[in-house]
């Protein structure tokens, strides 16, 4: 929105300095030098109607909604395999950091079995307001979907990535 009434601005300054003279020439650029002085070329009219139209209507534009810190509440992290497995340990130090990071609570909650159906299940049927949060690899779900036929959900569609937590290097050279 500044832009606009920086423009607005520019163009009111500079219309008083482009009279035309004797001697001006104007450059490629579409600005006019007069005496080795530049000034701005005014604009069409249809430009300056737009952007006065445009000044004219911010009063009436909604204000910026500041939305709550996040988190305002513990955020779960639900992990589909077994205590103290890789993905396990992985999620309780993240849960920490991120706990250290937010100030809030990051409860880590192990939900195996099924291959980590049962805590993409209960991710899925949770409100999507980011307080609850799937730990899985990627691969094993997506297998899953292949695997599986009564799934009660869609990973693809049902399950958003917020972000990869750890990157192995393949072992298919």
């Amino acid at each position: 929105m500044y832009w606009i009434y920086r423009e607005l601005l520019c163009m009111l300054k500079s219309a008083s300095a482009l009279r035309v003279w004797p001697g001006d020439r104007q450059l490629s650029c579409g600005i006019r030098e007069h005496f080795g002085k530049t000034a701005m070329k005014l604009p069409h009219r249809r430009q300056f109607l737009h952007l006065a139209a445009g000044v004219a209507a911010l009063p009436a534009a909604p204000r910026i909604a500041w939305a709550d810190t996040y988190p305002s509440r513990p955020v779960h992290l639900l992990v589909g395999y077994a205590a103290g497995g890789t993905i396990d340990i992985v999620a309780r130090l993240i849960g920490q950091w991120l706990s250290k990071r937010f100030g809030q609570s990051f409860i880590v909650e192990n939900r195996p079995g099924a291959a980590t159906n049962i805590a993409t299940e209960a991710v899925t049927r949770s409100p999507p307001d980011g307080y609850t949060l799937l730990v899985a690899g990627l691969s094993t779900n997506m297998i899953n979907q292949s695997l599986y036929t009564n799934l009660n959900f869609d990973f693809t569609r049902d399950i958003a990535m917020v972000g990869a937590l750890v990157h192995r290097p393949s072992s298919w050279k």
